[in-house]
């Protein structure tokens, strides 16, 4: 399913011939108009970097095919692997063909947009943050971008995410609700927006009591940071992780220890049965993606003209059921 990171795109043919992504694709497609000394250049620089044109691609602009690209970073995040798995299904109910884009960067960028362009893609779902020159490419291209599981500020494109921020206040109340006193935040990268909106919330939420979390980042690895600040005499009773990977990783890191509170982020237990129980915030996924893929269905129609902002309120899991606090509500602006 995944792009293999060795295979020569459509940008690097561009690249070596000095013309633009979209007349390359006409050179291979037969489609408006090239000059035929740009076009013979086109192809010898083709030949040389042994590039050969995506299949998939051609059929799609022969009618055979309907494809939506999903662009994301990492299979071995499991909330990826689970809401991509969602996605297909879905998308395969309604005749589409779920294009899956992995990319080293956190980002989706000008070149990876241009590529999905240059590959006859109908639309994007975002699993990652936007670039925001992106915003200028869907003015020129007409592709439309759905971010899912992030938030943007953007004007023209639309987001359906977890409310964050009130995820983080969810886990600092239920955190309160245990007598803990000793707060940690247990984050994988700085920067991230959903993980600055989920830190933002908790810390806001512990505000009211006087309390003032400790904020750490761990670069996925976990106990190196744990044996940091048990080095350093820090003790915690209550931590709030990121995602449920790190989560695990805590769990298992005070295995031998009852009196410490520790929330995740995603849900994993309840869509993976092997995993142990785990507290954590969430968003049903399936509901998830059957939203996401109805918004995406709407915006290639274009029978949603306004710019969609959602906000799905999370819920807090207890041993992989959910602990009713609200049923899915969403917030539109």
């Amino acid at each position: 399913m995944n792009k293999e990171k060795s295979r020569v795109t459509i940008n690097d043919v561009a690249n070596l011939a000095n013309v633009s992504a979209q007349t390359v694709s006409r050179a291979f497609n037969n489609t408006g108009y090239i000059k035929e000394e740009t076009k013979n250049k086109i192809l010898e620089c083709a030949k040389k970097l042994k590039y050969v044109p995506s299949k998939t691609a051609r059929n799609f602009r022969k009618g055979e095919t309907k494809k939506i690209a999903v662009v994301f970073d990492s299979l071995k995040n499991l909330y990826f692997s689970i809401l991509i798995d969602y996605l297909e299904i879905d998308l395969k109910e309604l005749g589409y063909t779920l294009d899956a884009y992995f990319v080293e960067k956190h980002t989706l960028t000008r070149e990876i947009y241009e590529n999905i362009v240059s590959e006859g893609d109908e639309a994007i779902i975002s699993l990652l943050e936007v670039d925001k020159e992106i915003d200028e490419l869907i003015d020129v291209y007409k592709l439309p971008v759905l971010i899912a599981g992030r938030t943007s500020d953007s004007d023209v494109i639309n987001f359906i995410s977890a409310d964050d921020f009130k995820g983080g206040m969810i886990a600092a109340n239920e955190l309160i609700k245990e007598k803990c006193q000793n707060f940690l935040y247990l984050g994988e990268v700085p920067g991230i927006i959903c993980s600055i909106l989920r830190f933002n919330g908790f810390n806001d939420a512990l505000k009211k009591y006087g309390i003032t979390p400790k904020e750490i980042y761990c670069y996925q690895n976990v106990e190196k940071e744990l044996d940091k600040l048990s080095k350093e005499n820090y003790k915690f009773d209550g931590i709030f992780c990121f995602n449920d990977m790190i989560a695990y990783k805590v769990k298992k890191y005070f295995k031998n220890k009852n009196d410490i509170y520790i929330i995740g982020y995603d849900g994993l237990a309840k869509d993976i049965d092997i995993l142990e129980p785990l507290k954590s915030i969430t968003i049903k996924k399936d509901e998830f993606a059957k939203r996401i893929v109805s918004k995406i269905i709407d915006l290639i129609s274009k029978k949603e003209e306004k710019v969609l902002h959602e906000l799905i309120i999370p819920e807090f899991v207890i041993k992989g059921r959910f602990k009713l606090l609200s049923n899915m509500l969403t917030l539109t602006y």
